[in-house]
């Protein structure tokens, strides 16, 4: 009897519950509604923009979205923002230096630092557009502003309503970069001119290698941020036939061009050796 009454007791439970939920996607609704920064929404290591700087007097466009969390509306949602700098303390991912981000240097906002934008009838979200001023950034430094939600046709977030946006710039490798005249600096011997000219996509090739006028190349590893001396045997120079190699990876800086890279000549003659590293620097 007392199974009899738990299973009896059960079945009615299951039943009142059948009688209370339908299928999920008929029925339930979602009935608060408000809107968000979606930059704001994302993890702390997500928030970080990173644009490339290439130096050719083009900004970088992109926006900044706001959601708008809840069934599309049948009428446009008006958002008002502000803009302003930061004045408090703050922490980046890194070490690097906080720069207060300044508009019209580092970056323009449209309409402006204060203004609105609607979402759409029918969306769930708006674009603010924002042209980074890539020119104007210096690697290594983060730049930062604040940008909150000030009033709109429906409920603000009340977590996500403001954020600091804060971006920095990187210089994408482009064997470009790497073309022109240099000077070259040699420890023990002085600088001389150079000239570096695109061999293909991650070499180029140094038309007066140790001022002797010898064409050697350089190879690029942009995974590693390496450059090497590409081997070159049997070539002629003041000092008798040479042969030119490699002497552990050098560095380069995609944004400036500059490169050091260690190399060693052998006198084949002799087998006397010049264990040295060239700094170029891009003039």
């Amino acid at each position: 009897m007392k199974k009899y009454s738990s299973f009896f007791l059960l079945s009615l439970v299951t039943i009142f519950m059948a009688s209370c939920y339908k299928s999920p996607g008929t029925e339930i609704t979602f009935d608060q509604e408000y809107v968000e920064l979606d930059v704001a929404t994302r993890s702390a290591s997500n928030k970080l923009r990173t644009y490339n700087k290439v130096n050719d007097g083009l900004t970088v466009k992109d926006s900044i979205v706001i959601n708008y969390a809840a069934k599309p509306k049948g009428s446009a949602i008006n958002v008002t923002y502000v803009v302003s700098p930061i004045t408090r303390s703050v922490t980046t991912p890194s070490n690097m230096d906080t720069v207060i981000a300044v508009a019209g240097t580092h970056y323009r906002i449209t309409p402006g630092a204060t203004g609105s934008v609607s979402v759409p009838a029918g969306s769930n979200f708006a674009k603010l557009p924002i042209e980074i001023l890539d020119d104007n950034l210096t690697t290594g430094k983060f730049y930062i502003f604040n940008i909150k939600i000030t009033a709109s046709d429906v409920a603000i977030s009340k977590y996500y309503g403001q954020v600091d946006y804060v971006f920095n710039a990187k210089c994408p490798f482009n064997i470009a970069t790497f073309n022109g005249n240099y000077s070259a600096l040699e420890p023990g011997y002085g600088t001389y001119a150079v000239t570096f000219s695109n061999v293909n996509a991650t070499t180029v090739r140094n038309s007066n290698f140790w001022d002797e006028g010898i064409a050697v190349d350089y190879l690029f590893d942009v995974v590693a941020g390496t450059v090497v001396v590409v081997t070159k045997n049997g070539a002629s120079s003041s000092s008798g036939v040479v042969n030119i190699t490699a002497r552990g990876n050098g560095t380069f800086n995609t944004c400036t061009g500059l490169m050091t890279v260690p190399y060693r000549v052998t006198v084949v003659s002799s087998g006397g050796q010049d264990n040295n590293t060239h700094t170029f620097t891009k003039l």
